[in-house]
């Protein structure tokens, strides 16, 4: 759980170079080049390529820039695109979600830039990239994927969760829709404010970090900001919100408030971090069973009064049952998804 330890980076405009039909782009080379493996005979039909044409330059430069920024000293090399596509197909095959579009013949240069990625970041985790209707889509069904953006924007996303966006950001905005929920690092830009789309809302800002909740089958759109100012919006309300603050939309009746605080509790998908301070049990069980996807309960009387203070960091099930039936003076039983605590009997 928590912060993925191995980013996934894409760069919006980097894309374009994966649907030209009138050019072989020889990514094994660059990947060569850029790992220093290039035999002076490769630097130099390289270098034939990117000075042949302006767009093969532009490429060459593209690709550079997401090996740069993929920290690809503590990655994997493949020296083969083609095991490198056969590691994306092979993930395709085993970890297709049930409400993603399927990646058809059309969707080909897609599964290219995957293995592409695979090849300079070496990634753990996956999530579907495709194109509909001239958009980028980005959807993921594991918690904590990071998406660079073009901008310098960092976007992670929380399970079940999508990015959506034009292939470049114009001159006036950055604007995306989000589909879930994503904590944003948007990197500042005077000039072109960052608009993220929801369902019935909108959040604007220049380059602040703030955390976005905005499922479908949820009533409430919530926004959470870590660092800076950002205005949440819909079509009847607009309010600002500073660091601490949180905004709530209901979407039944459109309305919009503003709360002067929020559980970090909140953030822990993405953090990783789970603090509870006086803390009554059916709040800390109602967060980790948000956390972990399980369930947590206790069959003891009493126990809806008990209060807990503690500080679970990027913790396993494992160690946070332990602590628990060490505080509790209990025994936790698993039966099916859910486990419970009861009281030890002495005999």
């Amino acid at each position: 759980m928590g912060v993925n330890e191995n980013p996934i980076v894409i760069y919006m405009k980097s894309y374009k170079m994966y649907f030209m039909s009138n050019a072989k782009v020889p990514y094994d080379l660059m990947i060569r080049f850029f790992s220093g493996l290039a035999t002076t005979n490769e630097q130099q039909s390289l270098e034939v390529w990117r000075k042949a044409s302006d767009e093969n330059e532009r490429v060459f430069i593209e690709m550079k820039t997401i090996w740069s920024v993929s920290d690809s000293k503590n990655s994997f090399f493949e020296s083969s695109t083609e095991a490198a596509l056969a590691k994306v197909s092979k993930q395709l095959n085993e970890q297709k979600p049930k409400h993603v579009i399927g990646l058809r013949e059309r969707f080909t240069p897609i599964i290219r830039i995957a293995a592409i990625i695979l090849v300079i970041v070496g990634i753990s985790s996956f999530y579907f990239l495709f194109m509909r209707h001239g958009n980028m889509i980005i959807e993921t069904q594991s918690a904590g994927q990071y998406v660079a953006l073009s901008d310098g924007t960092k976007v992670w996303l929380n399970k079940n969760s999508s990015i959506s966006f034009l292939e470049s950001f114009d001159a006036k905005q950055r604007k995306i829709t989000l589909k879930g929920e994503a904590y944003f690092d948007v990197n500042r830009d005077t000039l072109r404010p960052f608009i993220i789309e929801t369902i019935e809302s909108e959040v604007t800002v220049l380059g602040t970090e703030f955390n976005i909740r905005a499922y479908d089958n949820e009533e409430d759109v919530q926004v959470s900001v870590t660092e800076g100012k950002v205005a949440f919006s819909n079509d009847r309300d607009r309010v600002t919100l500073v660091v601490g603050e949180s905004g709530v939309m209901t979407k039944s009746n459109m309305s919009l408030k503003k709360h002067s605080t929020y559980s970090s509790n909140e953030l822990a998908w993405h953090t990783g971090i789970l603090q509870f301070e006086n803390a009554s049990l059916p709040n800390v069980f109602s967060d980790l069973n948000a956390y972990y996807d399980l369930e947590f309960k206790a069959e003891f009387a009493g126990w809806e009064k008990l209060e807990l203070n503690t500080i679970f960091d990027n913790a396993t099930k494992e160690v946070v049952i332990k602590t628990l039936e060490l505080t509790l003076d209990a025994k936790c039983v698993k039966n099916n998804n859910t486990y419970v605590f009861s009281k030890i009997v002495s005999e």
